[in-house]
């Protein structure tokens, strides 16, 4: 028995099997789409709390007055953030170069926002006659809170900037 010689490749017909798909497209994603509901779920509430509730109105009393203005245009930014952070985990989902390019804006949006909270929450701190449970809670915000609120901006920021995931996102369109 004579062996047959290995077929020649035909143009055109790639060899092998195909690539397998990258996973953190879907990992991304979810973890994107996930953070934004709950954004889309706790604002709102948030903010109907510390305006309807009665007590929310005593504890207000001691904040300066564009504390109120302060925490509704809070808010409406903290939804327009969420609505971006869901069309980035949709689109990323999606495989379309869109949800790398939201993905930034919303890092970089939430970098600059939390260094804003910052100085607003710092502000308060010097302007407002606070008891100390509520001074150590401000405090903790700057402390714990606002580093824990930076991670997932800050990992979407390096993540995307990458150039191997700028490649392979840029092989999406095609």
């Amino acid at each position: 028995m004579t062996e047959m010689p290995p077929a020649a490749p035909q143009p055109g017909i790639p060899e092998g099997p195909p690539p397998i798909p990258s996973v953190w497209p879907k990992v991304i994603g979810i973890i994107s789409i996930v953070l934004a509901s709950l954004g889309l779920i706790c604002t709102p509430i948030s903010w109907l709390t510390t305006t309807f509730v009665t007590h929310a109105h005593e504890v207000m009393k001691v904040f300066p007055e564009w504390w109120s203005t302060y925490t509704t245009v809070s808010s409406v930014v903290g939804i327009f953030m969420a609505l971006i952070l869901l069309g980035a985990g949709i689109t990323t989902l999606m495989r379309r170069g869109i949800g790398r390019s939201l993905h930034l804006v919303y890092g970089a949006a939430g970098i600059l926002i939390a260094i804003g909270n910052v100085v607003v929450i710092a502000m308060t701190l010097l302007g407002a006659e606070m008891e100390g449970p509520m001074r150590v809670a401000f405090i903790g915000g700057i402390v714990v809170g606002v580093p824990l609120g930076m991670i997932y901006p800050v990992f979407l920021i390096i993540w995307f900037l990458r150039s191997k995931i700028r490649q392979e996102v840029a092989a999406w369109g095609r």
